[in-house]
């Protein structure tokens, strides 16, 4: 079971209080969304969620953190369980093979078209997943790089961008749900 804090950012839009109510967040993101429709929350990490709110919000948003509970069988985990990655580029390899035209979509879009056939044939038990857990990486983000050794080109990242999507919300998965941050 991962029990993690994720810290989700929305416009400000006078109704925090209304949103902390309901226990989980209210917009659903779009499906041109990084890994598709869903809830996201940035993993652990608020400060990416005020530059997330500064910079798509022009600094007019809310900063709402929660406890997500998962388990393997539901969360995707596209970070650190290599079993989940191989099993997943399997899978996107037999969508190309079967679909050519999704080798160009994004990555959000295949999310969207995997949950969409589940659903669809009723096959959750082929795909059980609710959440996907992804690194965001920034090309030109080296500031939190860190060499192995300053001769080589490899190193690692000590403040990872990691995002959380969860496709299918309950009150089991995201919990203590609360506004911590008003900015207007």
């Amino acid at each position: 079971m991962l029990k993690t804090i994720g810290h989700h950012v929305c416009a400000n839009q006078g109704n925090g209080q209304e949103i902390e109510q309901k226990g989980y967040p209210v917009a659903l993101a779009s499906n041109n969304s990084f890994l598709g429709k869903g809830y996201y929350f940035w993993d652990y990490n608020k400060e990416e969620a005020t530059k997330w709110g500064n910079t798509h919000y022009k600094g007019s948003y809310y900063i709402f953190e929660a406890d997500i509970n998962c388990s393997e069988t539901i969360m995707l985990d596209l970070v650190g369980n290599r079993k989940h990655i191989e099993d997943f580029l399997k899978l996107m390899k037999l969508i190309h093979k079967n679909n050519p035209e999704a080798e160009e979509w994004e990555l959000g879009k295949l999310f969207d078209y995997i949950f969409e056939i589940v659903e669809e044939e009723g096959i959750q038990h082929k795909f059980p997943y609710k959440i996907i857990r992804a690194l965001d990486y920034k090309a030109t983000e080296k500031d939190d790089a860190y060499y192995f050794d300053p001769k080589s080109d490899r190193y690692t990242f000590l403040n990872p961008r990691i995002i959380i999507c969860v496709v299918k919300c309950s009150q089991e998965t995201i919990t203590n749900f609360k506004l911590i941050e008003t900015k207007r």
